[in-house]
């Protein structure tokens, strides 16, 4: 089956597979208020992580092994965004770090789905971005650390505040301006520095690159 959709159907689809769990949580909470669901589903973390594990055997036995790596990183992406919501949605002291993994899976997720839409020739599992260097690395590990070291010194300075709504405002703001320059270039985009000119290379002075370089 897999064989008959392109990289980024199959990464489209696996990437909803990891949000299921929410999803069908938030359906269940719906149905519940109304009134035509007894709150018996989704209500345990153990729930979840089954859903998650049954996925991912799902996914492993389906897909061909020569797919698998586009298939398994969506999958993990999405998850990460179903943690996130979960955090964000159902809790208070964890929704920051909770809108943190929300951008983080929807950064690296749409990166590959852009780059596979519009220079398909040139996609790879690279393109995901979750590894492109060690010092993005570094810098991942070090908010992990700041953020569970000022959680536990302060714990109420990691609450939903002004600050924290203006950090997720630029970070919001900043994805739809780098995603618009993605949607503007096209083909002319690569993940990788172009030291020469290639022959069907444009450069692009419209759209979003008339107002931002």
């Amino acid at each position: 089956m897999s064989l008959l959709i392109p990289n980024w159907t199959l990464s489209a689809r696996c990437f909803g597979i990891g949000i299921s769990s929410f999803v069908l949580r938030r359906t269940s909470d719906v149905f519940y208020t109304l009134g035509l669901l007894p709150e018996i589903y989704f209500d345990t973390v153990l729930s979840s992580l089954l859903i998650q594990f049954v996925a991912l055997v799902a996914i492993k036995v389906c897909i061909l092994p020569s797919r698998f790596d586009v298939a398994w990183r969506a999958f993990f992406l999405g998850s990460c965004l179903n943690l996130g919501l979960t955090l964000a949605v159902y809790t208070l002291e964890y929704q920051n770090i909770g809108m943190y993994c929300v951008a983080l899976s929807i950064f690296h997720w749409s990166e590959y789905m852009m780059q596979s839409t519009f220079n398909p020739l040139t996609t790879t599992v690279e393109s995901y971005m979750l590894y492109h260097s060690n010092a993005y690395v570094v810098a991942f590990l070090a908010a992990l650390v700041e953020y569970a070291v000022e959680c536990y010194i302060w714990p109420s300075s990691k609450l939903p505040n002004l600050i924290s709504n203006i950090g997720i405002s630029m970070v919001i703001f900043g994805e739809c301006l780098r995603k618009s320059a993605m949607w503007t270039a096209k083909s002319n985009f690569n993940h990788y520095v172009q030291f020469e000119k290639d022959e069907e290379h444009e450069l692009v002075t419209h759209g979003v690159y008339a107002l931002f370089r």
